[in-house]
């Protein structure tokens, strides 16, 4: 007869533990679906998205260029009335972060020459452009770039009180005492007078600083006359006056009331 295969050559049956169980089956199940479900949301927001940069609703973020955290665009969120006045701001603006960017090269310089105090100055230049760049953007700049768009009448008036104290920095970075750890932070006049006891390099450079500084201040100082003037030209002057006369006025029958309470 034929050969009739031992049933010790049969395959063996595979142990129940190796197959997947109900309950892991009804996980992988879960799973799966709940996959679906967040590519449907995904899919979903961005077709909202799309919707809303269609029309208008949502901006993509723009600037800066290399790490876009905000929609910057004057040619398109600002009148054309008040165009000119924020793009000399916002020129002004380059114009602050371009003398800390030099004033960083001439502690540089200083630290170069092995000067007293140059190693503490150095780090000051450091500082001054890690907290001047983003706090002059976000402070003043930034307020009157949403009063121009928005026409707001408090944005304006906190432009005014931060652009201020840009001035005054200026104003004292021009100058530059010559104080203890700020001996070479700032290039302005007095020290860049002290800087030629370093040597003639030096010298020049900050003198070159000093410069730089003072064509900011005085052009900070224009551009605040010319903001004024625009200001008080639309009725910001009035409009003011007449939001602080209605606070006092709120602030008045609040205290009334609480009198006779």
């Amino acid at each position: 007869g034929a050969f009739q295969p031992s049933s010790s050559f049969a395959p063996a049956a595979q142990p129940s533990g190796s197959a997947p169980s109900g309950d892991q089956a009804a996980r992988a199940a879960a799973l799966k679906k709940r996959e679906k479900e967040l590519d449907a949301k995904e899919k979903e927001l961005k077709k909202l998205e799309a919707e809303l940069q269609a029309a208008g609703g949502l901006k993509k973020k723009n600037w800066p260029i290399c790490v876009p955290i905000i929609y910057h665009n004057i040619a398109e969120e600002i009148p054309d009335r008040s165009k000119r006045v924020v793009r000399e701001m916002y020129f002004c603006w380059w114009g602050l972060v371009f003398c800390l960017w030099y004033q960083f090269f001439c502690g540089s310089v200083m630290l170069g020459e092995s000067a007293d105090q140059a190693t503490a100055s150095w780090f000051l230049t450091i500082v001054y452009i890690i907290l001047g760049i983003p706090l002059s953007f976000f402070t003043w700049y930034r307020s009157i770039y949403k009063a121009a768009a928005n026409d707001s009448t408090a944005s304006y008036i906190f432009f005014f009180i931060m652009f201020l104290v840009h001035i005054g920095f200026c104003v004292w970075a021009t100058i530059a005492f010559p104080f203890s750890a700020e001996k070479w932070s700032f290039c302005g006049w007095m020290t860049a007078i002290a800087a030629f006891d370093e040597g003639d390099f030096p010298g020049i450079v900050y003198i070159i600083g000093a410069c730089f500084w003072t064509v900011l201040a005085v052009y900070s100082l224009w551009c605040l006359k010319d903001s004024y003037l625009f200001f008080r030209g639309k009725g910001g002057v009035e409009q003011a006056k007449q939001d602080a006369a209605v606070e006092a006025f709120r602030a008045g029958m609040q205290a009334g009331s609480a009198t006779r309470r």
